[in-house]
């Protein structure tokens, strides 16, 4: 699917064709909107252009491999996740209907989820996501890339199921930690070490993000102020003897551009940029490092 098979959108379609041209594509993004707006569309497209092997400057090639399996919606790099009618007394995941999924997409472009609903069921049954589909995504993340260098998963604060479950599913490269700097936070960071770190699970820690450190207004851009504490990540790190990546300042800039869809990495010439940029190459240098001096990290076996 091309940008220009999609109607209007220009200024949403330059600034993802831009995040593209300057390297700078976030791990997710949020397609918001009405029905009927483009956002299925729009996405593809999007993806249709990372994976495209002779973009322009403005679209996809459209006749690269890679452009005719986004055609037919059939690339091994394009995932879909939506909701299902499930039958009685069974069991469905998404790829189930996939390829009544891919004929309606290529037919009716701008289709809502009623119309949806409607093609694969004659009731007036609602659809969903279940529970099991967790399962599947979970195996296509263990799948290889043809594209991109690295897989990310956020993953809630915690030690519960889900870290658990990922842990017995994939052989994770590494875990970066994420934390503010106040005594609760860094509690739940603490656990999250040490379970990733202890014997049974062993895969290896990148590092620690310490995000909030301080509240920089944007009119006094030199000025700190420590709302949630000072230094409580980087101090949690020289204890346990593991490298701080960085530390991100709570500004407004960055929820704007959340909000926005635009990320604020985006805007190279401030100190905000500035920050995560550093913040991602040090992530790169980790897992360089990682993988030049240690083994490949195992699946979590479970005894029983």
């Amino acid at each position: 699917m091309l940008f220009s098979e999609i109607i209007g959108q220009q200024e949403i379609k330059n600034q993802l064709i831009r995040t593209v041209s300057e390297q700078r594509i976030p791990h997710a993004q949020l397609f918001r909107g009405v029905e009927g707006t483009g956002k299925l569309p729009l996405a593809i497209a999007y993806a249709q252009y990372i994976c495209c092997e002779n973009r322009t400057a403005t679209d996809s090639c459209g006749v690269c491999p890679s452009c005719l399996k986004f055609n037919k919606l059939a690339h091994p790099d394009l995932h879909f996740v939506f909701p299902v009618i499930k039958p009685q007394s069974k069991t469905v995941v998404c790829d189930d209907f996939i390829a009544d999924f891919r004929k309606m997409v290529i037919s009716e472009t701008y289709f809502g989820v009623n119309q949806w609903f409607a093609y694969i069921a004659d009731d007036k049954k609602q659809g969903m996501i279940y529970a099991n589909e967790s399962e599947e995504i979970m195996r296509k993340l263990n799948l290889k890339t043809y594209e991109a260098e690295y897989k990310i998963m956020d993953l809630p604060p915690g030690t519960g199921d889900i870290h658990l479950t990922l842990v017995q599913t994939l052989g994770i490269t590494g875990a970066v930690v994420v934390t503010t700097p106040q005594d609760v936070a860094l509690a739940d960071a603490r656990k999250g070490i040490n379970m990733f770190t202890g014997e049974k699970v062993n895969v290896p820690v990148l590092g620690l993000i310490e995000n909030m450190a301080w509240f920089t207004p944007s009119e006094l851009p030199e000025n700190r102020y420590y709302i949630f504490g000072k230094d409580g990540g980087k101090k949690l790190c020289e204890e346990l003897n593991i490298p701080l990546l960085g530390q991100i300042p709570l500004v407004q800039s960055i929820r704007e551009g959340g909000d926005n869809g635009q990320p604020v990495a985006e805007n190279t010439d401030t100190i905000t940029a500035t920050a995560f940029t550093d913040l991602a190459r040090k992530v790169v240098e980790r897992v360089n490092f990682r993988n030049e001096n240690q083994a490949p990290t195992e699946m979590v076996k479970m005894i029983r």
